[in-house]
């Protein structure tokens, strides 16, 4: 069996000290750890309930883009969580956003047909990503950046903003495919090219695996489009393909 990796040096001893209170109870008993997910879950509907306060408080907001407000909100949360992680604040706010743009669209603010901006008026969109990600947040098992797929070498406000690129011939192929709008079938034939074979051992190739499991390949290409959204989103606005 292999060896799980934590990543305790992460968080803040006394958070951590507690999670791991928490955990041994919950072997026993798991209502102790849903009692965490509650807390976390409501922290996350919480935001849209002050989300509106602000709104009202400060007009601004409503031109605004909402992830901005949100990692505002809970940037502070994840670096009480996760306090000894070792990541400039300016880095780690454009780090959130960033991840929540990728998951969340259509975002920011469009015009509308008569010229004029609308408004943003709720979060409401991005809170099951805010509760998929605080929860996340307190899992020992995964380190913050690749939660946030931020780079160890990532150290400047401008390379933390940007657009993940694909990082493998895998991915590079997928997401070509989706912005040329290949057809399933072309993009298995494009991977088996490269000589490049699916992780599952149930398959030789892509093409075998778009043949006798269309919704598993699909899976697959999903996974990838959903981890570099933003990077399609500035690829179909500029009107070509990447180029990595």
């Amino acid at each position: 069996m292999a060896r799980r990796k934590f990543y305790d040096e992460e968080f803040d001893p006394e958070f951590l000290e507690v999670l791991g209170k928490r955990e041994i109870l919950a072997r026993s008993n798991p209502t102790h750890y849903a009692i965490l997910v509650y807390n976390l879950v409501t922290e996350a509907e919480a935001l849209e309930e002050r989300y509106q306060e602000d709104r009202k408080a400060n007009p601004v907001l409503e031109t605004t883009p909402p992830e901005a407000w949100l990692a505002a909100e809970i940037l502070p949360l994840i670096k009480d969580i996760r306090a000894r992680i070792q990541v400039d604040d300016a880095v780690l706010g454009e780090a959130i956003k960033r991840f929540l743009r990728s998951r969340v669209r259509p975002y920011p603010a469009k015009v509308n047909d008569d010229g004029e901006q609308q408004l943003q008026t709720t979060v409401k969109p991005f809170l099951p990503v805010i509760k998929t990600l605080l929860l996340d947040v307190v899992n020992r098992q995964k380190s913050l950046r690749s939660i946030l797929n931020l780079p160890r070498d990532v150290s400047n406000i401008r390379a933390a903003s940007a657009p993940k690129k694909p990082r493998s011939l895998r991915e590079e192929i997928v997401i070509t495919g989706i912005v040329q709008k290949y057809s399933n079938q072309r993009i298995a034939g494009e991977l088996d090219a490269e000589k490049l074979t699916p992780d599952n051992e149930n398959f030789k190739c892509y093409v075998e695996m778009q043949r006798e499991d269309p919704h598993r390949f699909a899976a697959m290409k999903s996974s990838v489009k959903r981890k570099y959204q933003d990077y399609l989103a500035l690829q179909a606005s500029r009107g070509k393909a990447p180029k990595v």
